[in-house]
């Protein structure tokens, strides 16, 4: 997660401000006040990335300030004034020719602001992201050997706002005919995911037809990275659609061998624009 590791990066950097003491020379003052805004910078940015990866559909375009009440609706943050504090401080970085201003930026960091972004980074690696080498490590415990008769799908999600709804396509390739399957839904608890809720009931869709029609191996072809990280545990599963999903593929790995291949989104891949076309038609796009 690379904004989640400028972040760390950062913080790392930012305990260097106890180094200095009053009083601070021009030179100093502005180098400590600059440590606080990339920290703060970095901050924001991470929020954003981990809380899309975890299907929260309102970080994709949101302004530093949406994604902290975002963060804090989705207990990432429980301080959501100090949090707005450091927003305007961060704003104030422009004036900070003014010693008062750049003072005061520096006394925060000091006394509120490091041990804020210390608590995030604690948060989000117990609570959001997981360890990969243990990752790789259940992969292999998880995944059953594959045995004769393997299939391809290839899966995508819509949303379409004014109704509401969510909806999938799936393409199933076998050796002398391709499947179509689409469909869509309106359940409260994978809604506000948008399309996120399609490419999931996508993936479960392929996985269900491949263990109803006796395969042992189903490999899904998908654009969005969560149907694999989720299901392969490497991201946190936050809310319920991307905790039963997480749970689906678990237990369906005890019948079936699953794995995921990641493939780029309206590149002229036939399938996987076919998939695109099947959600879209499901909900009358």
């Amino acid at each position: 997660m690379k904004k989640y590791e400028n972040f760390k990066r950062s913080l790392h950097n930012l305990k260097d401000i106890f180094d200095y003491k009053e009083p601070y020379g021009n030179v100093e003052m502005a180098g400590l006040v600059g440590l606080y805004e990339i920290c703060f910078e970095q901050s924001w940015k991470a929020m954003k990335e981990v809380l899309e990866d975890n299907g929260y559909s309102e970080s994709k375009t949101g302004s530093p300030k949406l994604i902290l009440k975002t963060a804090f609706a989705a207990n990432m943050i429980d301080d959501e004034k100090l949090w707005l504090d450091a927003l305007v401080s961060r704003n104030n970085v422009a004036h900070a020719y003014n010693k008062d201003i750049a003072q005061d930026i520096i006394n925060r960091t000091k006394n509120d602001y490091y041990n804020l972004f210390k608590k995030l980074e604690k948060e989000i690696e117990d609570n959001w992201i997981v360890d990969y080498d243990a990752v790789e490590e259940k992969k292999e415990t998880n995944e059953i050997k594959a045995g004769a008769g393997s299939i391809k799908a290839y899966v995508d999600g819509s949303y379409e706002h004014s109704q509401g709804r969510y909806a999938y396509g799936c393409v199933i390739l076998l050796p002398d005919e391709v499947v179509e399957l689409n469909g869509s839904g309106n359940d409260e608890d994978y809604v506000s995911m948008r399309n996120v809720a399609g490419e999931i009931l996508g993936s479960e869709t392929a996985i269900k037809w491949a263990i109803e029609h006796g395969y042992k191996e189903v490999e899904i072809y998908y654009d969005y990275e969560g149907i694999e990280k989720w299901a392969n545990d490497i991201w946190k599963a936050n809310k319920p659609g991307t905790i039963r999903y997480k749970q689906f593929v678990k237990e369906q790995r005890e019948k079936i061998k699953i794995t995921f291949k990641k493939v780029t989104a309206h590149t002229g891949d036939k399938y996987n624009e076919m998939a695109d076309k099947l959600a879209k038609s499901a909900i009358g796009i």
